[in-house]
């Protein structure tokens, strides 16, 4: 059965209203498939049709809690999260070859001769399957990234497409997140597909601002 166009535009307005947290979404996609026999993966990639690409201020620096769906068990979540933020380069005055990173998670004063590059920015889309599904919903940037660098979970060069932001990730698979209301729908895919809501996609994912977010508004 196809879900209710009205029913899903009600639901898309309703995001409209500050409404960021994990109870609203995950009531909506199970209502989905009592009342209309869709997945909760199906039903992910109708808002992620439906979304559009997120501007860079709002999404930056913020600790996206999540959960994710593969294709092969379409109803059963994982915990998921997702950070963007500024990549941070410098380049020498002087034209030498190569350029050096810049955490900027140790800030120092730039020593003389460097200069700051133009702006880009990178993110990290990642899951712990052996975690509970809301093991990221508390923990601060700091923490998920401490987890991220014992894991060896690079963050990624960001693309940004006419509809959504892309990322490569290790494995060869495509991200691409999309904004819906408050929350992030992201749809992961083999292949070069940048295309949304395609065959290809085996995973889909939900983001809303983490507790720890919450807790400081």
């Amino acid at each position: 059965m196809r879900t209710s166009a009205l029913t899903l535009l009600i639901f898309i307005t309703s995001f409209n209203c500050f409404s960021d947290d994990n109870l609203e979404i995950s009531n909506f996609l199970i209502n989905q498939r009592e009342t209309h026999d869709k997945s909760l993966f199906e039903s992910l990639g109708e808002l992620m049709t439906a979304g559009e690409r997120p501007e860079v201020e709002d999404i930056i620096d913020t600790p996206w809690s999540g959960r994710c769906y593969v294709k092969e068990s379409p109803n059963t979540p994982t915990n998921s999260g997702y950070i963007f933020r500024e990549k941070k380069w410098f380049k020498i005055r002087t034209g030498g070859a190569g350029t050096t990173a810049y955490p900027p998670q140790f800030p120092f004063r730039l020593p003389l001769g460097f200069k700051r590059k133009e702006i880009s920015y990178e993110a990290n889309s990642y899951w712990l399957r052996d975690k509970p599904e809301d093991y990221f919903d508390d923990l601060s940037i700091r923490k998920v990234n401490r987890l991220l660098r014992r894991d060896g979970a690079p963050y990624l060069k960001v693309h940004f497409l006419e509809n959504g932001i892309m990322i490569r990730l290790s494995d060869g698979d495509v991200s691409i997140l999309k904004r819906n209301g408050n929350y992030l729908i992201e749809e992961i895919s083999s292949g070069d597909s940048t295309a949304t809501n395609n065959e290809d996609a085996g995973i889909r994912c939900y983001y809303f601002l983490s507790n720890m977010i919450k807790s400081s508004i």
